[in-house]
């Protein structure tokens, strides 16, 4: 039975045996085993210096795939996949393991990044590995794979039609940072096992966008038409845990998810556990590019140990979110220092929250509130329909409007168990679309809304 290590190796020979010689010259600059440049892959001896090689002879090739047989390749990281496609140099680098458990990258410098890229990089893939750290080495910052840089000009330095798929990350601060991006698949990650960074602060699993309060280009315009990081990141089939998964409970993570200043990420069919703070953040800064059309479906949040499942935050504005069949659980319940604050949901954007859509969904087990609706004069874009919501610490839904303010529709949801109350309005809320749900608990109006009909459990 053939090993899947050799693989790589035979279909090249294939292809080679069928063009002949005089192709043998240019199919060996698309492939570029590491073990060819010298790299060893037992545990033992630094592979750095030979990683660089295959990568440079790749570049120098100008596409091709660098190949990792299966081992533990030991490095201090800061490998470089930059590639400027408007000069033609990288396009098409594929870095490509053996497999999950097969191949496993072992970064040995505590703050090092294990790959980055800082120039527009066009179609890199990084694929069928694990990403570790192994005693006695301890990591206290970097990243898996950062791409792209601070936005400081009109100078930008994306990731565009790119894949990250199957890998497995442990015993890291931080995961993936894509700062700036068009057209990116991350697929089928597992993360888990999370180390606390310098100082002992948590560190986050999937950064999409960055703050940018504005740019050396900006020249007073606001928001900065430069600052628009990024469209198109897809974030499918990936689990996001701070913890161990063998019982030793760790949580050092502080984030799943954290998308800032930044258009276009879906998140299908993934999860994210375990955090200390947030499992996913959602921030928009004064000036800053909004953040805009974001779409999750089939997301799970579980089991953050102080702060809130999901935040909805930042001093600008946030536009067009939609949440379907997600689960929105046990926020602020990880340990007992969890606090009642500790909301399923939580939006609290000050400048402008727009066109929000939550359906479909579970709110349920979480320390404080369920959907928490900070004050806010522009909540009437926000449609909260076909939830079910039970069994939450505080409220199971609570709006702060001003008075004669338009506030949400809420319709068709199904609530049970609260310790406060199904629904809870404030004293100025008085301009709510409230039809069609069941509220067990009961409401507690501050003021009785003008549009409400066919609920039961209110008054």
């Amino acid at each position: 039975m053939l090993k899947k290590s050799h693989l790589p190796e035979l279909a090249l020979l294939a292809v080679l045996a069928v063009l002949g010689p005089a192709a043998a010259a240019a199919v060996d600059l698309e492939y570029f085993n590491v073990k060819t440049y010298g790299a060893v892959g037992d545990g033992h001896a630094d592979d750095t210096a030979a990683i660089n090689s295959a990568l440079a002879a790749a570049r120098t090739a100008g596409r091709g795939t660098v190949f990792f047989p299966a081992g533990t390749y030991n490095t201090s990281g800061n490998h470089d996949l930059s590639g400027t496609n408007a000069q033609g140099s990288v396009r098409g680098l594929r870095i490509l393991g053996s497999g999950i458990g097969g191949t496993t990258l072992n970064i040995t410098n505590p703050a090092n990044n294990l790959f980055f890229s800082n120039t527009e990089t066009v179609d890199l893939t990084l694929q069928d590995f694990s990403v570790t750290t192994l005693p006695p080495a301890v990591r206290t910052g970097g990243w898996v794979y950062q791409a792209g840089v601070p936005v400081t000009s009109s100078t930008s330095a994306p990731l565009r039609r790119s894949r990250i798929e199957s890998i497995d990350v442990k015993k890291q601060v931080n995961g993936f940072w894509i700062a700036q991006y068009e057209f990116v698949w991350m697929k089928n990650l597992m993360m888990s096992d999370f180390v606390a960074g310098s100082g002992g602060v948590g560190g986050i699993g999937i950064q999409a966008g960055q703050t940018s309060a504005g740019c050396a280009a900006c020249t007073g315009l606001t928001p900065c038409p430069f600052c628009n990081q990024g469209s198109e990141l897809y974030i499918l089939g990936t689990q996001v845990y701070a913890n161990d998964f063998v019982g030793n409970d760790p949580r050092a993570l502080a984030y799943g998810i954290w998308i800032e200043d930044t258009d276009a990420v879906y998140v299908v069919n993934s999860g994210v556990g375990g955090a200390l703070s947030n499992g996913l953040v959602i921030k928009g800064n004064n000036n800053g590019h909004s953040p805009a059309n974001h779409f999750f479906d089939q997301l799970i949040s579980d089991a953050t140990r102080d702060s809130h499942g999901f935040w909805i935050t930042g001093g600008g504005t946030v536009l067009n979110l939609k949440f379907t069949g997600c689960w929105f659980a046990s926020a602020g319940q990880a340990t007992q220092s969890g606090g009642a604050g500790a909301n399923g949901i939580r939006i609290d954007v000050s400048h402008l929250i727009g066109f929000v859509e939550i359906t479909g969904s579970k709110i349920v087990n979480n320390k404080g509130t369920g959907l928490y609706l900070a004050t806010h004069s522009t909540n009437a874009a926000l449609a909260i329909s076909g939830n079910t919501i039970q069994g939450n610490g505080g409220d199971g839904i609570y709006v702060d409007e001003p008075i004669n303010a338009l506030g949400p529709v809420i319709s068709g949801n199904q609530e049970l168990g609260e310790a406060g109350v199904g629904l809870r309005t404030s004293p100025t809320a008085n301009r709510l679309v409230i039809v069609g749900n069941r509220f067990v608990s009961g409401v507690s109006f501050g003021i009785t809304p003008n549009v409400v009909g066919l609920n039961e459990g209110t008054p």
